[in-house]
């Protein structure tokens, strides 16, 4: 498709190069006849010329500008004696016009119609994507007794991104603690996982939020140990507004045993 559009702008191209063409001979018939006697009408030739000259829709316009001065004054230019314009010029300059203008509609069309198709396959792209995290969430619970028919399923949503923030870290038994602070972006995705024992809770809250057990209401993750689960930032707090500043955070609830995670946050 992308070889489809080249062409079809090196269509564009050629054409423009054809109506510059017919621009210097249109100005040469026109200071042919003019030039000695009304120097000034040369310029209902010119004029506009200098923006339309790599502007497709201006040379459009410009073409039938072109075309109205060489109507008006076609008995002087087309008189041998003076300009001496073929009689078949008006019918070119109208061609190439026109030529352009389908061109123009063409292309604008075939660029539309390619935004489209893009826009449908990161529809369906996205679409398998949200499949396969709810795949692996759901693995994580099913075969959390078994890491190995677990890992199966694990992945993580910001390996291959360009742009990611990764954090680590330890929490003390019944520990609560901020992660990070952050934008709530809907279509952020973010990978948590307990790289211990114990199972850990995270969320995303607004800021300034007491840090307790009552701020993990809602769609909370409870991760057991060494389970990887991703979820997308408006799932976690649908309740956020798009850009609200807030933050993320955790609880080891365990009374004994100290807990370990590493979440992945993905700022592509």
């Amino acid at each position: 498709m992308l070889s489809q559009q080249v062409v079809k702008t090196e269509n564009v191209l050629s054409a423009m190069e054809r109506a510059r063409l017919l621009y210097r001979k249109a100005k040469m018939y026109a200071e042919l006849t003019f030039a000695a006697s009304q120097p000034i009408v040369i310029q209902e030739f010119s004029r506009g010329y200098l923006e339309a000259r790599q502007n497709q829709p201006k040379m459009i316009v410009f073409l039938e500008t072109l075309h109205n001065a060489l109507l008006r004054h076609q008995g002087q230019l087309k008189d041998p004696l003076k300009g001496g314009m073929p009689l078949s010029f008006l019918d070119e300059v109208e061609a190439i016009r026109t030529e352009l203008l389908e061109k123009n509609v063409q292309q604008e069309t075939f660029v539309n119609t390619r935004k489209t198709l893009s826009e449908e396959r990161i529809k369906i792209l996205n679409a398998c994507y949200m499949n396969l995290i709810e795949i692996n969430n759901i693995a994580q619970v099913i075969f959390e007794e078994s890491p190995a028919r677990r890992s199966i399923y694990t992945f993580f949503s910001t390996s291959n991104a360009p742009k990611k923030q990764v954090f680590t870290g330890s929490l003390a038994p019944n520990a609560f603690q901020v992660i990070h602070t952050l934008m709530q972006q809907a279509t952020t995705f973010i990978s948590f996982e307990n790289k211990g024992v114990v199972p850990l809770l995270f969320d995303i809250v607004p800021l300034n939020t007491p840090l307790d057990s009552a701020a993990f209401a809602g769609n909370i993750i409870d991760l057991g140990g060494g389970a990887i689960v991703t979820q997308s930032m408006s799932w976690l707090n649908a309740d956020l507004a798009e850009g609200e500043e807030a933050q993320l955070i955790v609880h080891n609830p365990s009374t004994t045993a100290t807990g370990s995670y590493e979440v992945m946050i993905n700022i592509e």
